[in-house]
């Protein structure tokens, strides 16, 4: 009997210590967490990728503290004269993943398209494929093709280092738009498709890869911007001297056939084999 009531007392004790505790020591660390309040930047328009953010379309505004992204834009001057990444609809708060410095920050963005490069998205068909989901804008790739009916492997040497504009998810969200808004639901997902930039020539054999056979993305370089570009030069190097070497293969293919008789025979050769001129004198 002294042990149960031994237990219950003990029990007792604890159950009033765990309610001082909850009571003056968790519960008002959580109101205030809760009622805490903070200064973030709204847009009160809608901007458009590649727009100004100004005084005309931001605003400042307090908000609850509790629960928002760490990268939100706590003062304006953080954002006013820098560009918008993304567009951003009014009402949404502001990232530093939403912005940036200049309009060229961004060296291979869709606005910076200009007629010597398209955008070309290629779908993700396996996990594998797009190294499990560990690709990021900025990231250099080579694309390794599987032939259907051969099963023979090859690195494409025209797409051996090809730029990743985005890793998009099936829902048209990008990866890094996702990770900026805290999005961890949608992140720890597998992406749907990646956007690369490349030539007219690049995207033909891109189309043909993808369409006869499987397309793995290889991670060749992740890193700083100039030796990104470095990359990218070598690649376009070679692209050329091949463009060059096919349209000289393509020239003396063309001047060949012109120099052929249409039968298929020399023009300077009559049907016995002999030469016109050694037929002309057996004639006389």
């Amino acid at each position: 009997m002294k042990k149960i009531l031994h237990s219950r007392l003990a029990v007792g004790i604890l159950c009033v210590a765990l309610a001082f505790v909850i009571t003056f020591g968790l519960s008002p660390y959580i109101s205030k967490t809760m009622t805490e309040r903070t200064r973030a930047l709204f847009a009160t328009t809608e901007i458009q990728q590649g727009d100004v953010l100004t005084e005309a379309n931001t605003e400042m505004r307090t908000i609850g503290a509790y629960n928002i992204p760490v990268t939100v834009i706590t003062k304006k001057d953080q954002a006013i004269g820098k560009y918008a990444s993304y567009d951003i609809l009014p009402g949404d708060y502001i990232t530093s993943a939403k912005i940036q410095g200049d309009e060229t920050e961004d060296f291979k963005s869709f606005n910076n398209l200009d007629g010597t490069r398209v955008a070309m998205s290629v779908s993700i068909k396996n996990f594998s494929d797009g190294l499990s989901g560990k690709l990021s804008k900025g990231d250099i790739i080579s694309f390794l093709s599987v032939n259907a009916q051969s099963k023979e492997a090859e690195i494409i040497p025209e797409l051996k280092y090809v730029y990743v504009m985005a890793i998009t998810f099936s829902e048209g969200v990008d990866k890094d738009e996702a990770a900026a808004e805290g999005d961890t639901a949608r992140t720890s997902n597998a992406p749907s498709t990646i956007t690369v930039l490349v030539s007219d020539r690049q995207a033909r054999l891109l189309g043909e890869a993808e369409e006869s056979g499987r397309l793995w993305a290889l991670l060749a370089y992740r890193g700083g911007r100039t030796n990104a570009q470095k990359f990218l030069d070598e690649q376009d190097a070679y692209n050329a001297s091949a463009a060059a070497e096919e349209a000289a293969d393509s020239g003396a293919e063309g001047a060949a056939g012109e120099n052929s008789d249409p039968d298929g025979r020399d023009g300077a050769a009559d049907p016995n084999g002999s030469s016109g001129a050694v037929a002309g004198r057996e004639r006389e």
